[in-house]
């Protein structure tokens, strides 16, 4: 599974909700900011099979491990939001 930011938004969203916004890449990870924390979907693991996700506090300088999101767990949440957007896009036809 390539990592792309589509799918970092939704691991992000999906495990730490979404008030998480994306805010900018590089060639190591995609980056996101709440009103209190960082967090990066680190692309470093993708030959490996999984995803890191790392975050902290605003004003921390170390990063901390949050999860390990392997490629069977981020197709199922890319899936999911799939569905969810489908589901809103037939919805909103059906009120216009």
């Amino acid at each position: 599974m390539e990592l792309n930011q589509r799918t970092a938004t939704i691991i992000m969203h999906e495990g730490w909700g979404k008030n998480f916004n994306f805010e900018m890449e590089d060639n190591h990870a995609y980056y996101f900011k709440s009103d209190e924390q960082e967090a990066k979907v680190v692309k470093d693991y993708e030959a490996q099979g999984f995803f890191n996700v790392e975050g902290r506090e605003h004003g921390q300088e170390d990063w901390m491990d949050w999860d390990t999101v392997y490629y069977d767990e981020a197709a199922d949440m890319v899936a999911t939001a799939n569905v969810r957007e489908r589901q809103v896009k037939k919805q909103q036809e059906l009120t216009l």
